[in-house]
């Protein structure tokens, strides 16, 4: 049996205020998440900076990941320096700190211009500003699982993309970076258990035309096939030709996956509050499974979309619960 998911949502009011710290409950796992992402398709190589802080615990996570399709996890992947486990700064603010494994985040201007090195394992020099207006989503079926609203507290999440430019040194080689790049960042209680299968599709093509969708299985996880299977748009936005709006409504799939279960080829057909179509196809470029959260399968798959006349680089990040995973990998759950 399916349930009805995938319904809009509206976006919610924020301000310069919310790129610093809130104000917080007392839930141990309150967090506050930051992601700067950027995928260079000519070289199939994908460049992560993520990092949270959890002032409740004293605790901050962050560090960098680069990958291309010569290795696919922390293990084998071109350059890996992440650590789950840091003492939270004393004086950070969210765009302000240094962690103990050499990765630096400032904020020169709040939505416009931040400066992020990295001092380790590799090194980076990346310098991040806006090409877009920030997209603000309410809480949702699409984060069912990973947020809940606190009463008296806000709780958050916003999409941005901007030009990613500077240099990453990593395996001998330094990597020249001059790219359309996402950014998100996120607040609130996180217990970030995946309730069911997820699909975040990206794409920055310019600062005219650009999406980003998620969308969420129609079936509970011991009822998904997983693959060739239609999933519902959860939120997202569209923008063609320098206009821009809120996707209310569609249908996504990927039509191939590879043995790990990554995003080979995958299908977006998406609706926006203009009556636009969006259709766009993808194309894997590279894989890094990654389980930065607990009980969840995560895949960060950069794609080669295609829509609206223009191809660029971008991202499918496909999401499941563990044990929906380990059931597929262990022959439990029937699939095609």
């Amino acid at each position: 049996m399916t349930d009805e998911v995938g319904k809009a949502t509206h976006a919610v009011s924020i301000g310069a205020a919310d790129e610093h710290f809130h104000a917080r409950s007392n839930h141990p796992h309150w967090n506050e998440s930051a992601w700067f992402g950027v995928v260079l398709p000519e070289r199939r190589t994908t460049i992560y900076v993520y990092f949270f802080h959890r002032p409740n615990m004293n605790l901050s996570s962050g560090g960098v990941k680069v990958w291309d399709p010569s290795g696919s996890s922390e293990y084998d992947c071109l350059g890996y320096d992440y650590n789950r486990h840091l003492a939270l700064p004393a004086g950070a603010d969210m765009f302000d700190f240094t962690l103990e494994n050499g990765l630096s985040v400032k904020m020169l201007e709040p939505f416009g211009h931040f400066r992020i090195s990295h001092r380790g394992a590799l090194n980076l020099d990346l310098e991040w500003r806006k090409l877009t207006d920030p997209y603000a989503f309410g809480q949702n079926q699409g984060l069912d699982g990973w947020t809940t609203e606190s009463e008296g507290f806000t709780n958050g999440h916003y999409q941005q993309y901007g030009q990613m430019t500077g240099t990453v040194t990593v395996g001998g080689e330094t990597i020249v970076v001059d790219h359309a790049a996402i950014r998100d960042r996120s607040w609130g209680p996180r217990d970030a258990t995946a309730s069911r299968r997820m699909e975040l599709m990206w794409c920055c093509a310019s600062e005219r035309n650009y999406f980003s969708v998620l969308s969420v299985s129609k079936y509970q996880p011991v009822e998904d096939p997983v693959f060739g299977v239609d999933d519902a748009v959860a939120f997202g936005f569209y923008c063609r030709d320098g206009v821009s709006g809120l996707i209310t409504g569609g249908t996504c799939r990927v039509s191939e996956r590879g043995s790990d279960l990554s995003p080979r080829r995958a299908e977006l057909h998406a609706v926006d509050d203009q009556s636009r179509v969006l259709d766009a196809t993808g194309t894997n470029l590279n894989t890094l499974v990654w389980p930065v959260y607990d009980r969840t399968y995560q895949l960060c798959a950069g794609m080669e979309w295609t829509f609206d006349g223009v191809t660029a680089g971008g991202e499918d990040w496909s999401c499941m619960p563990t044990e929906q995973a380990r059931a597929v990998f262990r022959g439990s759950l029937q699939t095609p």
